[in-house]
C-alpha cells in the first residue's frame, strides 16, 4: 500500500522502514526516505509479526513437550 501510494517499488519501502537512522539513506534519497518515513507516522504503520514469520519462515517460537502437566516442576 505504501509503495503504490507513493509511486515507490515495495522493496524500497521494506528496506527504510527497516533500516534504522540514516543508514536508510542508501536505498533512496532524503526525500524518499522521508516521504516512506512520513506517510507510515501518519498511518500508524507497524510491521506485522505474523506476516514477517510468513515471509521470512521463521516464527521465533519455541515449541516444548511436557509428558505430563501433572509436575508441578513442570507446569
Amino acid at each position: 500500500m505504501i509503495a503504490t501510494e507513493l509511486g515507490v517499488s515495495p522493496s524500497t519501502v521494506s528496506r527504510v522502514l527497516n533500516t534504522p537512522g540514516d543508514a536508510a539513506l542508501r536505498w533512496g534519497s532524503s526525500d524518499t526516505v522521508a516521504r516512506i518515513r512520513a506517510f507510515a507516522a501518519e498511518h500508524d504503520y507497524s510491521p506485522n509479526p505474523q506476516a514477517s514469520s510468513l515471509r521470512t519462515r521463521r516464527s521465533g517460537l519455541i515449541g516444548v513437550l511436557v509428558p505430563r502437566l501433572q509436575d508441578y516442576v513442570l507446569a
